[in-house]
């Protein structure tokens, strides 16, 4: 304790921390709660503040009482109109913590389950500047919280939810259920926590927050004590609540579901990157063999991936997309060009070839049947059109929209750069009227392990999705692709009739 005494009073002179006390119906805890903030603290908080959540009793009377007693400094005690929810008022106090300016904010409850002598072990682990956020953990020692009066089911609960949401969010943490926590004031500007529930899941959805936005997490040890206070989380509901949240994060993190409080956190990355798994549309597509002399043209290269992987294997391709690709692999081409253009084919040079690839570029497009007439100039007769987009009939998205959802977002199927979607039944209605014979169609699963990691568990995910997307693509397929044989078309057949000596020629 000695070393965290120390470490802690260094992190206060060069922060400005808040202690920000959240308190509902806590007139009997409050007082000996503020008596309890170690003593040789209190001249180095820039501010010791509580915000009550409109309780009927003399919570604030109490609380001013004992700050004077305890003579701190810049005390405040503030009354909330309305009952704001447990959620609600963190996103008060977080928003007050961060218009005063402090660097550094803990949230301690008024009604003394958590022990404010923890609080130098809190601020010091803010002596790495990585740090984000540090959580006080009654379940790093999981037996010692029983002992301290967890009620078992609630114990158990604990740990069975931390699994769940561990797994599905691939982190690490001994609980998830801690109101304990500490945040840099820095990382809460991030984050729109201020879309969060103002319910009790409120402390999961801001956990989400800060995984999506690869933050520092760290945990101390506390012991637990269960007194007199009235505890008021509803647990069913709550664990509903946060397997739910845990799910859409999961959803959302695929494109299968718009959650607004995770919009902008993730660090940005492309839509278009490829993807690693065997089963994978693009796995496909570079696994194909292909004439070694033909030529090809990559519609929307992004950042030519599937230009680079097919240069070995074709004689010459043209990378194409809105924005140059950075290419320099050999038989690469790389050139700016927009489909939306209508001069895109003059553009471009008005290259034909055995070979275009397509890939979820189409539902780009403001005119998709004008985008089809541009690609089918590109091929010559005979050529392979490999062309994909994504499923708005995907069972997820029937499901969704049964229960009257239709959130569009950053990526994934309902990507709000999408201007045109399909189930796989309308896209051959877009490719009938053009010189093409299709193929066949192939279904392909979510991008199942780009999102789990390489693991067995979403190995085997990735592969029943795959199979089923194979065997019913219009329900089980995320994205679909079909192949594409190029046919002469009526003018093609035409120009060739005319061009050759009539057999026949009549005199009258």
């Amino acid at each position: 304790m000695p070393n965290a005494i120390n470490t802690c009073l260094d992190v206060m002179k060069k922060n400005k921390i808040g202690l920000f006390i959240i308190a509902y119906e806590a007139e009997n805890h409050i007082h000996k709660l503020i008596n309890r903030i170690p003593k040789e603290l209190l001249p180095f908080f820039n501010e010791i503040f509580v915000f009550d959540d409109a309780s009927t009793d003399r919570t604030c009377e109490v609380a001013a009482m004992a700050f004077s007693e305890i003579n701190a400094r810049n005390c405040s005690v503030y009354k909330n109109h309305s009952n704001q929810g447990y959620g609600g008022n963190q996103k008060i106090g977080y928003r007050y913590a961060i218009e005063k300016g402090h660097d550094i904010v803990i949230m301690l409850h008024g009604d003394g389950q958590y022990p404010p002598e923890k609080i130098p072990e809190i601020i010091a682990e803010f002596s790495n500047e990585n740090t984000d956020a540090v959580f006080a953990s009654r379940m790093i020692k999981r037996k010692d919280a029983l002992r301290g009066g967890m009620p078992f089911y609630k114990w158990l609960g604990n740990i069975v939810l931390t699994k769940i949401e561990n797994f599905t969010l691939s982190t690490h943490l001994s609980e998830f259920h801690t109101g304990y926590r500490a945040y840099r004031t820095s990382k809460l500007k991030s984050l729109p926590f201020h879309l969060n529930s103002n319910d009790f899941h409120f402390d999961s959805e801001i956990i989400i927050q800060l995984v999506a936005s690869e933050s520092v997490i760290r945990e101390i040890s506390i012991p637990t004590f269960y007194g007199t206070e009235i505890c008021r989380v509803p647990g069913l509901k709550y664990a509903k609540e946060c397997i739910k949240s845990v799910i859409k994060y999961r959803l959302y993190s695929i494109g299968i579901f718009y959650v607004p409080n995770l919009d902008g956190i993730s660090k940005p990355t492309s839509n278009y990157t490829h993807k690693k798994a065997k089963t994978s549309l693009h796995h496909h597509i570079v696994s194909h063999d292909f004439i070694q002399e033909h030529t090809a043209v990559d519609i929307g290269a992004a950042n030519g991936y599937i230009s680079n992987a097919l240069s070995s294997k074709l004689g010459k391709i043209y990378s194409i997309d809105v924005i140059k690709p950075e290419t320099n692999a050999p038989n690469t081409i790389p050139l700016a060009g927009n489909l939306n253009d209508p001069d895109f084919i003059v553009k471009i040079g008005s290259p034909r070839c055995e070979n275009v690839f397509c890939l979820d570029v189409i539902e780009h497009l403001y005119s998709p049947e004008e985008g089809m007439d541009k690609i089918c100039q590109l091929l010559v007769p005979g050529g392979k059109l490999f062309i994909s987009t994504a499923n708005i009939a995907f069972l997820p998205m029937r499901i969704s929209l049964l229960l009257g959802s239709f959130s569009y977002g950053k990526r994934g199927i309902l990507d709000i750069t999408h201007t045109r979607l399909f189930t796989i039944s309308s896209f051959l209605r877009l490719l009938r009227p053009h010189p093409l014979k299709v193929v066949r169609v192939i279904g392909f699963p979510p991008p199942v392990i780009d999102i789990l990691g390489d693991n067995l568990p979403a190995k085997i995910i990735d592969r029943v999705a795959s199979i089923l997307a194979k065997w019913l693509p219009t329900l089980f397929s995320f994205s679909f692709l079909v192949e594409c044989e190029r046919l002469p078309s009526n003018h093609e057949v035409y120009t060739q009739a005319i061009s050759k000596n009539r057999v026949i020629q009549s005199n009258n």
